[in-house]
């Protein structure tokens, strides 16, 4: 699961004058002579980080889409957890999009879990540019609320900006029923156990503001997981099936499903590349 710090590659595709040094990035190209059309931007969870899109990320670049991710500020091997807020991860997911779109034709996101709540937010606010964007597991309704001494807390870490994290209220056995997937993140020495008081508010108001907005149903699909126990399955399902957003249901699988089934997931990212006739 380790990354690559900014190299010559990522930077020359973001430009030589990026101000996104400050992020952990990794880019996966099957044939490293040749760019692809359409690059893939894989944004991860609360507590992951980009080396969870590794096999996905490889079979997908080998079948000739290159892949692309980085770590946000404060998680994985990036430390900068004073940029730690949904604001500045707004903002660097803006930077890197317009940075991609200028190098490759398509550029196509793929938002796993909190960073499908991220994405879900920043099409709604206009500031992401993408071709296409597909959510897979998106945070935008859970099963995981933080339990009501730990939002007690919240205020006055809030007012006295202290730094101390949050315990996340996601256990193990939530992300998969999978044993060996179980023991691979809770072997991950770079999953993030907690968040600042800040983040999680601003998680709160962020996901109130996508429900209550539409998703560009023409240019964004959500990928589910029949089993999982962190998402609300139904009640996202009846929110996307009254906005007609298209859905795929992943049978048999949880929330972990970069883990539990990577090469399913770059099979069908593959097919929708082809779909939409961007390979």
């Amino acid at each position: 699961m380790g990354l690559v710090l900014n190299d010559a590659v990522v930077l020359t595709i973001l430009g030589e004058e990026s101000e996104l040094t400050h992020l952990q990035m990794k880019l996966w190209q099957g044939d490293k002579s040749i760019r692809s059309a359409t690059v893939i931007l894989c944004l991860h969870g609360i507590e992951s980080h980009s080396g969870w899109f590794e096999t996905f990320a490889s079979e997908t670049s080998a079948a000739g889409v290159d892949c692309l991710s980085y770590d946000r500020v404060g998680n994985g091997s990036n430390l900068n957890t004073h940029l730690q807020s949904v604001p500045s991860m707004l903002a660097d997911l803006k930077s890197v999009t317009e940075g991609l779109r200028r190098q490759y034709q398509h550029v196509i996101v793929l938002g796993m879990s909190w960073g499908g709540l991220l994405a879900a937010y920043a099409l709604q606010q206009g500031s992401m540019s993408s071709r296409y964007s597909i959510l897979l597991v998106p945070g935008l309704f859970s099963l995981k609320s933080l339990p009501l001494k730990h939002l007690l807390q919240m205020a006055p870490k809030l007012i006295f900006s202290s730094r101390r994290d949050i315990p996340i209220p996601i256990e193990i056995n939530d992300f998969s029923a999978v044993q060996k997937v179980r023991n691979m993140i809770r072997e991950d020495a770079l999953r993030r156990k907690g968040a600042p008081a800040h983040l999680l508010y601003e998680t709160q108001k962020m996901r109130t503001r996508v429900r209550a907005t539409k998703l560009p149903k023409e240019i964004v699909e959500v990928w589910l997981a029949e089993q999982d126990e962190i998402i609300d399955n139904n009640k996202l399902q009846n929110y996307l099936e009254n906005q007609g957003v298209h859905f795929h249901i992943f049978k048999g699988h949880g929330h972990a499903l970069i883990f539990e089934c990577p090469e399913k997931l770059s099979r069908m990212m593959i097919e929708r590349v082809r779909s939409l006739g961007l390979l």
